[in-house]
């Protein structure tokens, strides 16, 4: 199919979430991934991100608006949050040090 990049050509990671706040470090994670590894400037300029729902500016069909208000109230604290990790380089490392040695039975 001449398809390329990690997820064809090798063995993809995984890892089961079965606590709470590790899906919250888990999407944080995941939104800054695009600025961590220079592909954007800012997150708004990766359209490929599901950042976007959660900041409340797209509309799309595959998300869940009740998990933002269960865990932050509303966008605008979750877009706090990932803006205060972006700011904060150790609070950067801290998730990226908490989701890789997080031992999950």
């Amino acid at each position: 199919m001449g398809r390329k990049g990690t997820l064809f050509e090798e063995s993809s990671k995984s890892r089961f979430i079965n606590k709470e706040d590790y899906l919250i470090y888990v999407c944080i994670y995941i939104h800054l991934n695009p600025i961590k590894h220079g592909i954007v400037n800012n997150l708004l300029e990766w359209e490929y991100s599901n950042y976007f729902e959660f900041i409340g500016v797209r509309n799309g069909s595959i998300f869940d608006k009740e998990f933002i208000i269960n865990n932050f109230g509303d966008s605008k604290t979750y877009k706090k949050w990932v803006e205060d990790s972006l700011d904060n380089k150790d609070y950067y490392n801290k998730i990226e040090k908490y989701i890789h040695n997080l031992r999950i039975p």
